[in-house]
């Protein structure tokens, strides 16, 4: 993982731990299952990896996502999280 994602998702957790992070994805409903990526590198591709997820392709996030956090997730998977659940579950986290 890039060091500044994980400086950052450090600082998150000392605000809110990674399990009431999963928490509130949850019951927000963002987060049904388990998936490759969770809610805590969820926050971070939105708002702190210079992705600008809203003016890119979901072709184009997978794959700053994969250099970010060496994690590969399909296009069409990250176009599925892209919803009206995940702005919800990052409103209550911002």
């Amino acid at each position: 993982m890039d060091e500044n994602i994980r400086l950052f998702a450090n600082e998150l957790e000392k605000c809110f731990s990674k399990e009431k992070i999963e928490e509130m994805a949850r019951k927000s409903s963002f987060v049904k299952r388990k998936g490759k990526i969770g809610a805590l590198k969820f926050i971070c591709l939105c708002g702190f990896m210079d992705a600008e997820v809203a003016n890119n392709t979901p072709d184009i996030l997978s794959i700053k996502v994969s250099a970010k956090i060496e994690i590969i997730i399909s296009s069409q998977a990250l176009d599925k999280c892209l919803n009206k659940r995940c702005a919800e579950f990052l409103k209550k986290i911002f």
